[in-house]
């Protein structure tokens, strides 16, 4: 027991990273001011999932008994499984207060209803079979995800030089940037695929099935962020910023879809004893082609919404605390709220150690850890997600994040 407490506690050491605001919300503020000339390197990505977990990382490349892959299955999060990955490479060049800025974004995100996702790894189960319980709704999988170019100019400016501040000094920064689409994919499913066991037989059968993917690849749109940072004190910072109010408009949308109405057989397979012969056959699918999508013209892609509130506190010269609360307004209306807090350790100045809790409506409790390098002109943060599945028997999810920064 005690050596898979240090296997656990080491292992976490060499993948966690530095904890904090996602780098897709930026707060223009937050840049340096009045340096002269300079110019910069960054790259932010970042892959998450609400499923699975880094105990079952052992499993990979090898072969899985049935606990195992019940293991898997029973590691999907009750909302379903959700993949989201995310990048944001760019440069810039700074003179003064000014930064020209430039460079690719690309969001995208997937999600999987639970029952769905847990057939996979668990398959047709006889609880199932007995209790009737084989009915699977497509509407809940989704799928959608863009890439694009941009570059803009941002201001950041202290208004210290021209009002008498009640504390140390508060910047307000702004930026605007022109995006040019580069992909965009979505998918629409809907219907129901139903399984039966009957005569020996088995057989999948739709139920109004409805598949649509559309794609493009030339669109063009815009962007803007706003925020304040407060130097309330030498050693207390508060910032709030609110990023990506905007769009991209996709032009020449192409697209197929797969339809049919009413309840019909998609797949019949069973054994024939007499023959000893496995059958399979797609029964009467014959009717199911798909048509190309042309009465799209464009599509409308709004960009998420991050409103953002930060706290900072140096209690010495080794320890910072930090604390935010997030909310995210998506473009199907969704939304999501957050709050999380970070205790910042530096054993050396430039090795920052973090441990922190993070919670939100779609990600549910977070616990992240983490360390990095941090020098005048180089930062580097590698970054494990969901730390909770590595610790609590009933934790779920994975995550790596990397920031990576250059400047001079």
């Amino acid at each position: 027991m005690k050596s898979k407490q240090v296997f656990r506690i080491l292992l976490t050491l060499a993948i966690c990273v530095g904890l904090g605001s996602t780098a897709f919300a930026h707060n223009p503020a937050a840049q340096e001011l009045g340096k002269g000339f300079a110019v910069g390197i960054a790259l932010n990505a970042e892959v998450t999932t609400n499923s699975f977990g880094y105990r079952l990382l052992r499993l990979l490349n090898k072969h899985w008994t049935d606990d195992e892959r019940l293991a898997v299955a029973d590691s999907i999060a009750e909302g379903g499984l959700a993949l989201t990955a995310l990048a944001d490479p760019g440069v810039y060049i700074q003179y003064g207060n000014f930064r020209i800025h430039g460079g690719a974004q690309g969001e995208a995100e997937v999600t999987v209803p639970k029952k769905l996702a847990e057939l996979a790894f668990r398959g047709i189960t006889l609880e199932q079979v007995e209790t009737g319980d084989l009915q699977f709704d497509l509407a809940e999988v989704r799928g959608q995800g863009g890439a694009y170019a941009a570059g803009g100019l941002s201001a950041a400016f202290s208004l210290a030089p021209y009002v008498d501040l009640p504390f140390d000094d508060v910047v307000v920064g702004v930026s605007g940037r022109y995006l040019h689409g580069l992909a965009y994919g979505e998918t629409d499913f809907g219907g129901e695929l139903e399984y039966f066991e009957e005569d020996g037989s088995t057989r999948v059968v739709s139920r109004d099935l409805d598949l649509k993917i559309l794609q493009s690849r030339s669109g063009q749109g815009w962007a803007f962020d706003a925020g304040v940072m407060a130097q309330v004190s030498p050693r207390l910072a508060v910032d709030v910023s609110v990023a990506n109010i905007g769009q991209v408009v996709w032009t020449d949308v192409s697209g197929k879809r797969w339809h049919r109405e009413g309840e019909w057989e998609l797949v019949r397979l069973g054994f024939e004893p007499e023959t000893y012969e496995f059958e399979f056959e797609f029964a009467d699918g014959e009717g199911f082609h798909p048509e190309d999508i042309t009465d799209v013209e464009q599509i409308t892609w709004k960009l998420p919404v991050r409103t953002r509130f930060g706290v900072q506190y140096d209690f010495d010269r080794q320890v910072t605390l930090r604390g935010n609360v997030r909310h995210t307004r998506y473009a199907s209306g969704d939304a999501d709220i957050g709050f999380g807090g970070q205790v910042e350790y530096r054993p050396l100045p430039s090795v920052p150690i973090t441990v922190g809790a993070d919670y939100s409506t779609k990600q549910q409790l977070m616990l992240d850890a983490g360390v990095g390098l941090r020098f005048t002109n180089f930062k580097l943060q590698l970054a494990a997600k969901n730390l909770h599945s590595l610790f609590l028997s009933e934790g779920k999810g994975l995550g790596l994040a990397v920031t990576l920064g250059l400047h001079f």
